[in-house]
């Protein structure tokens, strides 16, 4: 297994697609904070949205800006191992096919945070050089909100990472995988949205049943994130369900995978 990580890890650091992803994502990351820093400018109020806090928040959601791309390189990725011949040699070599997607998780996991977190830091830094860390400073409910919704953050990327594996072992082709995975990711973003907009409470259904809810009532904007996390279990069912869906697409995954044959 630690073989299995150490081979794919190496050939991802040397991987060109993981390089170029990468530059994207630092260019990105400094073009945002820039943005906002214009549209700050054209109200006289520097720091009301160009500020730290905000780019945060904004930088994480898996669906807007930059988030998006993680998963879809992540399929590009993998199906490159499929294409290279990568995954078909380490089978012949005697490794388990649990092992080997496993490691495929691992490794996304991997993939994912370098990309998603490089991608916060510099746009959370840049926007706090500009504006500062907030437009007044945080209270200790405002912390604790913030603290939480990264937690969630990262069991989201968890799960998206699990459903790019799932998809891209499955259909082993650019075009289906990358469909599939954008589409569930876009329905669930947009449902979200409609039931926040429509509802006057959040259903409990909603939370459970779709782990990207909180992050698509978040990227709104509408509301304050403490007010977010206020309604009633949002944390706790949020969760649950991340960690539901990523067992589900894990245990799947590696059935499929292990009753394919590998060309």
């Amino acid at each position: 297994m630690i073989k299995l990580m150490r081979s794919s890890l190496y050939k991802l650091f040397r991987d060109k697609t993981f390089h170029i992803i990468l530059i994207i994502g630092v260019v990105v990351s400094v073009f945002m904070p820039l943005l906002y820093l214009i549209i700050d400018s054209q109200t006289g109020n520097i720091g009301s949205t160009c500020n730290g806090y905000n780019l945060i928040i904004q930088s994480a959601s898996p669906v807007q800006n930059f988030g998006i791309a993680i998963p879809i390189n992540l399929i590009t990725f993998i199906i490159g191992e499929f294409n290279y011949g990568t995954i078909r040699n380490k089978i012949i070599a005697g490794n388990k096919k649990s092992s080997i997607y496993l490691s495929l998780f691992i490794n996304g996991l991997i993939f994912s945070f370098i990309l998603l977190f490089a991608y916060m830091l510099i746009s959370s830094l840049l926007a706090t050089a500009f504006g500062g860390f907030s437009s007044e400073p945080l209270n200790k409910e405002q912390i604790n909100a913030l603290l939480l919704f990264l937690i969630n953050v990262v069991l989201v990327y968890v799960t998206l990472t699990a459903l790019s594996v799932l998809t891209a072992t499955t259909f082993r082709h650019i075009g289906g995988s990358i469909s599939g995975t954008v589409v569930l990711m876009t329905f669930s973003f947009v449902v979200s949205i409609i039931v926040f907009l429509s509802s006057e409470n959040t259903p409990t259904g909603l939370l459970i049943f779709n782990p990207l809810a909180l992050s698509s009532f978040v990227s709104l904007g509408l509301m304050p994130l403490e007010q977010i996390m206020k309604i009633e279990n949002i944390m706790l069912y949020q969760v649950l369900s991340n960690l539901f869906y990523t067992s589900i697409f894990l245990v799947l995954g590696t059935y499929l995978f292990q009753k394919r044959d590998v060309k």
